[in-house]
């Protein structure tokens, strides 16, 4: 994180955390929030090897560095926050994974890649049953559309197309940058073309 002239106490904290600077252990030892508790056994942990802290060992220095009693599901809650904040925090699922301190590009990557590249995934996977199931019980997802007196005639057959091939929805009065309407026709003559991209 670059340092600029405005930044905060958390954001000197997190810069600190990720630069391996020994000076964030003074920041630290107020303790002043869950997150902090967090960073300064991340940082202990940096200092003394860096390797994977497990979830209930995390858990038991977590709360000995002054954290009231917390939780699994709180620490990871506040380590999303973290994350959310640039603190470089890996970790890795299986035996002899946990939670690190990053310490080059390379970790974050592949953090990415196990963690939260497979989340996403899983998470549009669940997506896309909810909506075979949605197509099921409701028919097909009726078209969005925005200021529709404005419409075309030729878009609101283009429209009423997308309907009858089951197409998702079309947001109209799309983005400057999203294609011309003479350009995405062709995906109606598609039959394998179930869904249809968006503009916001």
């Amino acid at each position: 994180m670059e340092k600029t002239l405005q930044e905060t106490k958390q954001e000197k904290k997190i810069r600190l955390f990720n630069e391996h600077d020994d000076e964030v252990m003074m920041l630290l030892n107020r303790m002043e929030s869950l997150g902090d508790a967090i960073l300064y056994v991340l940082h202990k942990n940096y200092q003394m090897g860096n390797r994977n802290i497990e979830k209930n060992v995390l858990k038991t220095l977590v709360n000995r560095a002054g954290a009231n009693k917390a939780g699994i599901r709180k620490i990871r809650d506040a380590i999303y926050i973290l994350r959310n904040q640039e603190a470089g925090i890996v970790s890795r699922g299986g035996r002899g994974g946990g939670y690190r301190k990053s310490t080059c590009w390379a970790d974050i990557n592949k953090c990415g890649e196990d963690l939260f590249h497979s989340q996403a995934m899983s998470l549009l996977g669940t997506e896309k049953a909810m909506k075979a199931g949605a197509r099921k019980a409701y028919g097909p997802e009726q078209i969005k559309m925005f200021d529709s007196e404005r419409l075309t005639s030729d878009e609101k057959h283009f429209g009423e197309a997308c309907l009858r091939e089951g197409i998702d929805f079309v947001i109209y009065d799309p983005a400057p940058d999203a294609p011309d309407l003479d350009d995405v026709k062709p995906i109606l003559n598609n039959p394998d073309q179930s869904e249809f991209k968006t503009w916001d």
